[in-house]
């Protein structure tokens, strides 16, 4: 696979862009969320994708990069305290 084919079938998502449109990750399976430089996320944010856009999208698979140690323990926060809410 070419370089250009693999950022396709695997596109990296900088955080940073104005507007995040879910929708488009539909054709995807597995997404990278590039967070670089972002200071700080809402933890409403945080669980609209990593707890229902995954919850509803299970053969899409998300990982993210670039976090700052802020932004990660609210990712793992989130998923943490959504993980004990649904068992």
């Amino acid at each position: 696979m070419t370089q250009a084919a693999s950022r396709l079938a695997n596109p990296t998502i900088p955080i940073p862009q104005k507007e995040i449109n879910a929708t488009n990750f539909l054709k995807f399976r597995k997404i990278t969320l590039d967070f670089k430089g972002v200071k700080e996320v809402g933890q409403a944010f945080v669980h609209e994708l990593f707890v229902v856009f995954a919850r509803e999208n299970p053969s899409i698979q998300l990982e993210h990069v670039g976090a700052n140690a802020f932004v990660k323990r609210t990712i793992e926060r989130v998923v943490a305290a959504s993980s004990q809410t649904c068992l």
